[in-house]
């Protein structure tokens, strides 16, 4: 969690959460670097507490992510 102060004298809390895992794929021999990948989301809550302490606004937000990834040696000379 943080914690912020403005010059109005509110108060905003942020929490944020962030997961990510890699897919099963990716530990299949030989063809793990391209059917694999990740899979990641987040969620961010933001909540704005007025000068009396009270709730006096709120945002919340979600996202998530797959990548592939498929890597390639550097040619050996």
């Amino acid at each position: 969690m943080n914690r912020g102060l403005t010059s109005e004298v509110t108060t905003t809390l942020t929490w944020m959460y962030s997961e990510a895992r890699v897919k099963g794929e990716s530990f299949i021999p030989y063809a793990g670097p391209w059917l694999g990948g990740t899979r990641s989301k987040e969620k961010l809550l933001t909540v704005t507490l007025g000068a009396d302490g009270k709730v006096s606004s709120f945002s919340s937000s979600a996202g998530g992510m797959e990548t592939r990834q498929t890597t390639q040696d550097a040619p050996k000379k």
